[in-house]
């Protein structure tokens, strides 16, 4: 009211950044000065979920904060939700995780659950991705919240032949990079991608020929990381849709190989 404070960080009404009190729109003024009160937005089943989602978020920020994936977790909930839920519980995702209960960190933070969203949103269009992961996160769960059983079916196939697959083929190793002669003991978003993603896009019937050569994958695997560029596409910016499209291109080139 005494013109010595400025608002910062808006992410709504841009325009009044930095403005003092004297700065602010006389229907401003007017709401802090003629009579305080308290508005109310009542949020109906109908109302749009950008909006839902945008006033959660902002409740959140008030208190202990939840992470992208909590949040998606109450906002978005229903068949698709559920099935994330339950495609988490995959044995070899939650060991690549370092899940050995549910106190463990990963389990915590539903890490679980949105790797395999990740997996979901990517596979439908990593070819022409464009923009934010976790924005194209939020928009797939948003449009497949009521999906139909069939497509259900669809998405529990396609992750669990991919996740079992990357099994079969990398064992222990998949996801990780290689470190001082052997392989770092921590699980890499950039190469679950590209290792996910490539063998999504070669299909079942490339698989036993793949398999009769995990040993040659696994080293020529390591191999590619001889190439500052796909080390730096899977360690660095590893969400910027050029960096995405450069580590799946080139895993997928290096199976292809052995088919």
């Amino acid at each position: 009211m005494r013109n010595k404070l400025r608002l910062h960080n808006l992410e709504s009404f841009a325009h009044l950044e930095r403005a003092k009190f004297e700065d602010l729109p006389p229907p401003l003024k007017n709401a802090l000065t003629v009579r305080p009160y308290l508005r109310v937005v009542t949020l109906l089943k109908q109302t749009d979920a950008d909006l839902k989602y945008e006033v959660f978020r902002r409740l959140n920020c008030g208190g202990e904060p939840l992470n992208a994936q909590e949040i998606r977790n109450v906002v978005f909930r229903g068949p698709f939700n559920d099935l994330l839920i339950e495609l988490s519980t995959e044995d070899f995702l939650k060991s690549q995780l370092k899940i050995k209960g549910k106190s463990a960190s990963a389990y915590r933070q539903m890490l679980d659950v949105e790797y395999v969203l990740r997996f979901l949103t990517l596979r439908e269009n990593w070819h022409g991705f464009s923009g934010s992961l976790r924005t194209s996160m939020d928009h797939f769960m948003r449009e497949n919240r009521k999906i139909s059983s069939s497509e259900i079916t669809r998405f529990r196939h396609a992750f669990k032949f991919a996740i079992r697959a990357c099994e079969e083929i990398w064992g222990d190793v998949a996801f990780l990079r290689p470190y001082n002669g052997s392989w770092r003991d921590q699980m890499l978003a950039g190469m679950y991608d590209a290792q996910m993603l490539a063998i999504s896009e070669l299909g079942q019937a490339k698989l036993p020929a793949l398999k009769k050569h995990k040993k040659a994958i696994i080293e020529k695997t390591k191999s590619l990381f001889q190439d500052p560029s796909f080390e730096t596409a899977v360690r660095q910016g590893t969400n910027t849709p050029s960096r995405i499209l450069h580590r799946v291109d080139t895993m997928r080139s290096m199976l292809l190989s052995f088919t």
